[in-house]
């Protein structure tokens, strides 16, 4: 646990290897939930930290060591144990890549599903910054994502289709454009064609069902 200037403790987030944010990612391109950002988006390494203390729309607040996955010009992403409800009020606080002390307030604008506990929060900041004030400018312009193999991401036709079930109810909660949720009901589409059962039900019928389809 760690203590903030104030004397506030703050609860260990959800810090994850570099394997294990990888698949995560990959997950999240697969879903769509990586590409919704209106500037170009940095991975950050798994090292940096922030104090972040959150305040939710209920009137409680509750205060996190976050460690951020990703960065741009107006927001930040983390991975989180828990559903964050957009409009939570996120106020970050450390040291930039010269040691230098910052804060920065954000709200929650979503909050989505990745696998298991873990959710991919979206912040988006009341300015914009620099991001090599936090990543230095060697590792903003490089900004390299991280890579899972295949064999990494899980191929469990269930849990796939479980991850886009719930990637297409929060677009539709959040009133997203027509167009993005057309794609995601396509994706989800040719996901259900691929159904382990799909092959041998077609394997399995008899011309005369054949000839009727």
């Amino acid at each position: 646990m760690a203590h903030g200037m104030s004397g506030v403790s703050y609860i260990e987030g959800m810090r994850l290897t570099e394997r294990e944010r990888a698949v995560l990612i990959e997950l999240m391109k697969k879903t769509g939930i990586a590409e919704r950002r209106r500037h170009p988006r940095m991975v950050i390494e798994g090292g940096l930290s922030f104090l972040c203390t959150m305040d939710f729309p209920g009137g409680s607040s509750a205060h996190f060591k976050i460690y951020p996955w990703d960065v741009s010009k107006s927001g930040l992403g983390f991975f989180h144990r828990a559903y964050l409800y957009p409009g939570t009020k996120c106020t970050f606080t450390g040291q930039t890549y010269d040691h230098q002390p910052f804060s920065v307030k954000g709200d929650v604008t979503t909050c989505s599903h990745v696998s298991g506990n873990v959710h991919t929060v979206g912040v988006k900041l009341e300015f914009e910054i620099d991001p090599e004030m936090l990543l230095g400018e060697t590792a903003a312009n490089a900004a390299p994502t991280p890579s899972a193999s295949p064999a990494d991401v899980p191929k469990d036709w269930w849990s796939q289709l479980a991850l886009h079930s719930e990637d297409l109810a929060r677009l539709a909660r959040e009133r997203a454009d027509e167009q993005v949720i057309r794609k995601k009901v396509t994706s989800l589409t040719d996901l259900v064609a691929t159904s382990p059962n799909a092959h041998s039900d077609a394997a399995g019928s008899t011309p005369a069902e054949s000839a009727a389809a």
